[in-house]
């Protein structure tokens, strides 16, 4: 038999969002970064271990064999130790799964080890294991200071952190070990690793613009590439408030997406008995999620725009995370789950003939909320994760579909009477939703209130004086979404192109 260690991290979209600055949350995206993880564990591993080609390689995750398979559990135990010391060190906020499987394959690992955990067993006979390395610095302590960036974690050092604006000056701020590290590799080393002391030095954007995180790089390259730029001429927002101002109008609101992949379970069960290798088929899905970004990104960057509308926080298998431009988010959602549509179609039919058997095409659903760029990000995602579930479970996760909640006109929190239209539906009645646009904001927000009430005479009637029944009566009759919705998702939707 042979044992697998794999190590991924847990709760990742809330690690990301402890704290409130975009660089603290880069820095985050980069600590997880695979190649990272990699580099700075081996030494912990590489004696008895080696990188599991089956396994993932993805950021957040490593995946290990050990070479003997007769290690003695001494040795398995000392390699998972050093290796979570390693890794808390790396992202010291960051909770961590452990996984430890013994079996004849890594796919037989997988199995068991998932109806291990389905039934509730923390251990099985091939070793699983799941724990968080080390404790936490205990908080309640009186005479501890908090991390004045995160404020969820003792402070162990001061230092100099950026301004938030652009001509400020920079603050001292006391920092925990996590935020420490996030501001180290959010701004200073994110392009390379080894910054001289004077290069260390110079402005921050002008070490991010021609680099930043492999997400943010790969992102930069591929848009320059398909709207025909030159290298290097698009950059990254250095904040928020920097990607807010690429819009238009008032340009202080941004959307937070969260995409994550339909009933992926599906295609995995029926590639089971497939002589397919899991690792390839996850650096496939990896590839139809990033290229899909890119493609969308492309999509909604214009040629006066100096700076990307879309800023990733998370990519990878089967999930997207990311701040994009409020006046641009529609047609980044819409692009975006179509574009993945269309790659995970083709991967599934060049699997379906490797495979000789049906293999379902995944599609995406998405969750977006639009609010103010000094919006809490972590009350942004807790909104994001409800809406995508929403989407999700109202279709069974059968179709691509979409939530929404406009922090401005629905509040803090995602209304129980939200509707979650299918990808098609939007689709089908993008002209229907572009005419209820077309009413000035005193007739809509009129419209809106009547709405509320579910008169739908009384509806008609308030048309028929603001002279826009023709525009309402898509929504009295069948409608594809309740006209309260509509009218809360054209305040963004009229930002569309019409074309």
């Amino acid at each position: 038999m042979t044992v697998y260690l794999d190590l991924g991290a847990k709760r990742i979209q809330a690690y990301l969002a402890r704290t409130p600055r975009l660089r603290g949350r880069r820095g985050a995206s980069a600590l997880l970064e695979y190649e990272r993880l990699y580099e700075w564990t081996k030494d912990a591993w590489s004696r008895s271990a080696q990188v599991n080609v089956e396994g993932k390689q993805t950021d957040g995750v490593l995946s290990l064999r050990f070479t003997a398979p007769d290690v003695d559990d001494g040795t398995i135990d000392a390699v998972v130790t050093e290796t979570a010391k390693l890794l808390q060190r790396l992202a010291p906020g960051a909770e961590w799964d452990v996984h430890v499987r013994r079996a004849d394959s890594y796919r037989q690992a997988l199995h068991e080890g998932g109806a291990a955990q389905r039934a509730g067993h923390d251990l099985l006979p091939g070793g699983v294991v799941r724990y968080r390395p080390l404790p936490v610095a205990p908080n309640e302590v009186p005479v501890v200071r908090l991390c004045e960036t995160c404020g969820l974690d003792s402070a162990v050092r001061t230092a100099q952190v950026e301004p938030t604006e652009p001509d400020g000056e920079k603050e001292i701020k006391s920092l925990c070990a996590d935020c420490s590290r996030r501001f180290l590799e959010g701004g200073y080393r994110t392009d390379t690793r080894n910054w001289t002391a004077d290069e260390a030095r110079r402005h921050w954007q002008e070490k991010i613009a021609p680099g930043g995180l492999a997400a943010e790089r790969d992102l930069r390259i591929g848009v320059e590439q398909i709207k025909g730029r030159t290298a290097g001429t698009l950059r990254v927002a250095r904040d928020f408030a920097d990607l807010a101002a690429l819009g238009s109008g008032d340009a202080n609101h941004l959307c937070t997406v969260f995409a994550d992949g339909n009933r992926f379970g599906d295609l995995f069960s029926a590639l089971k008995d497939a002589e397919v290798s899991l690792r390839e088929l996850s650096a496939d899905l990896n590839k139809a999620v990033r290229g899909a970004l890119v493609a969308a990104t492309a999509d909604v960057t214009s040629e006066d725009d100096v700076c990307l509308p879309v800023i990733p926080h998370l990519v990878g298998g089967d999930d997207l995370l990311a701040s994009v431009t409020a006046d641009r988010a529609w047609d980044f959602v819409v692009a975006f789950l179509d574009d993945y549509h269309r790659r995970t179609a083709t991967l599934a039919a060049d699997y379906r003939q490797r495979a000789g058997a049906p293999v379902p095409a995944p599609t995406a659903s998405a969750g977006l909320v639009f609010a103010h760029s000094t919006y809490p990000f972590a009350d942004c995602l807790d909104l994001a994760e409800a809406a995508l579930r929403r989407a999700k479970t109202r279709h069974k996760a059968m179709t691509p579909a979409v939530c929404w909640v406009d922090v401005t006109e629905d509040g803090p929190e995602l209304p129980a009477s939200r509707s979650a239209p299918r990808l098609s539906t939007l689709a089908d009645h993008r002209s229907d939703i572009h005419g209820l646009c077309a009413i000035p904001p005193s007739g809509r927000a009129q419209l809106a209130k009547a709405a509320q009430d579910g008169d739908d005479t009384a509806v008609a009637a308030l048309a028929h004086r603001l002279g826009r029944i023709s525009l309402v009566r898509p929504f009295l009759t069948h409608p594809p979404m309740p006209l309260v919705d509509a009218l809360v998702l054209g305040r963004w939707w009229q930002c569309r192109r019409t074309g």
